[in-house]
């Protein structure tokens, strides 16, 4: 391409190359957009189609291997996830059922240690179950 350069204040005609513009090197075709869609749509699937049962037995674990009473409390963590879920009633009715009697067992299993320790005699350890 002829275009008119200014050299040393005069118009002279020179060859012009336009610079090289990014080029693209690989193509996309419809084949790699499918298989792109189809391994995104695998890793999100794990995530968004938990069933309720899935949710359900989590939560259930998650309360019974938690040993803190303050996570088990009444409008502790626990409490809030189990109102927070996508469950139906009886199932939050059932897990509320589940975090009650695990704090439950956790105050008792408490108070049976704060007893033990306080006690020095074996003979008034027999009040507490031993």
């Amino acid at each position: 391409m002829k275009v008119k350069c200014s050299s040393g204040g005069k118009f002279t005609d020179c060859l012009y190359k336009p610079k090289n513009e990014f080029k693209i090197k690989y193509k996309r075709t419809k084949d790699d957009e499918l298989l792109d869609y189809f391994f995104a749509s695998i890793a999100t699937a794990e995530h968004q189609n938990k069933t309720p049962n899935d949710i359900f037995d989590k939560i259930k674990k998650k309360i019974e291997n938690t040993y803190n009473i303050d996570e088990l409390a009444k409008d502790g963590p626990l409490d809030k996830e189990i109102q927070n879920t996508k469950l139906n009633d009886n199932q939050k009715d059932q897990l509320q059922k589940i975090r009650i009697n695990q704090e439950t067992m956790v105050l008792k299993y408490n108070n049976i240690k704060d007893g033990i320790n306080k006690e020095t005699e074996i003979s008034n350890l027999r009040d507490f179950g031993y």
